[in-house]
Parts: C-alpha cells; sequence; structure tokens
C-alpha cells in the first residue's frame, strides 16, 4: 500500500510505513524518503516568498529529522530485540499493547533519503503537470543513481 500526504501534514510517512511493516518484508522492502525540497535557494524579495522559503525549510528539517529518528530507533531497539531473545515466551512484557509496535522498528534495515536537487529557482507553491512531472522523473532518476552507487542488500 502506497503512503502520501503531500508535505502538509507530516511530510514523511515513516510512521505509518514502519507501523505496517511485517517481517517477511524486512529483506526485501528498503524504504526510500524523496526530499523535494530545495537545499539553497535565492534570497526572497517579498514577504510571500519568505513564507514560502521558510515552509520549505521547515518541512525539509521535518523529512531530516523523521529519518534520523528512525534510524536511532533501529539501533535501540536491535538492543531490544537481544533482550526479545532471552525473555520467555509468555513473558507479560509481551502482552503489553505496544509491544508489537516498538519491535516492528526492528525490522528496518534500510532507509534512504533521496535529494532530488530541486532547482532552487523552482516555486514550492507550484503545482502544475511539467512541475509535478519533474519532480516524479528527478525522483526516479535520484533513486536509481543510489541503487546504482549502493546496491540492495538481499
Amino acid at each position: 500500500r502506497a503512503y502520501w500526504d503531500g508535505g502538509l501534514t507530516d511530510n514523511t510517512p515513516l510512521k505509518p510505513v514502519i507501523a505496517n511493516l511485517r517481517e517477511h518484508e524486512a529483506e526485501s522492502l528498503p524504504i526510500f524518503t524523496i526530499d523535494v525540497f530545495a537545499s539553497v535557494a535565492p534570497l526572497p524579495t517579498n514577504m510571500y516568498q519568505v513564507a514560502l522559503r521558510m515552509f520549505e525549510m521547515l518541512l525539509q528539517n521535518k523529512l531530516r529529522a523523521d529519518s534520523e529518528t528512525a534510524h536511532r530507533y533501529a539501533r535501540f531497539i536491535s538492543i531490544l530485540q537481544q533482550v526479545d531473545e532471552q525473555l520467555p515466551p509468555d513473558a507479560p512484557v509481551r502482552k503489553e499493547r505496544d509491544w508489537e509496535a516498538v519491535m516492528n522498528y526492528a525490522l528496518l534495515h534500510e532507509i534512504r533519503m533521496i535529494d532530488i536537487k530541486k532547482p532552487a529557482q523552482e516555486n514550492l507553491a507550484d503545482f502544475s503537470r511539467a512541475a509535478i512531472l519533474r519532480r516524479i522523473r528527478a525522483g526516479y532518476d535520484e533513486t536509481k543513481r543510489s541503487l546504482e552507487e549502493r546496491p540492495l542488500r538481499v
């Protein structure tokens, strides 16, 4: 199932992806996040451009923070997995409501952030067909380049 929200409420859908990740998918399901925001941009010349750039920076920082948080959780959960292996099958903690959700983070093997290198002059608010198609193509091309540089572990 695909998840996306257009970057307006929580610009990375990592939480629902992780919540729905199952053990049999872990080795064959890498997670890619596509950064559609410009790392650099021309200086704004009016308040509208200031507001757009501020919003873009806010979303870009959220994307990076979510990705870094997932990586930190994965390291923590790898330790928790070792504890899990030593617990008896009927340990009370296994019945905790959040046990399975927390253990899903152990399934994270690969999260890659892909930067589509959005042109600095491209307007964040541009949802024209041409802009959307350019972003899709750039996301595809950069993901392909990432896979060529560092193939998936299988």
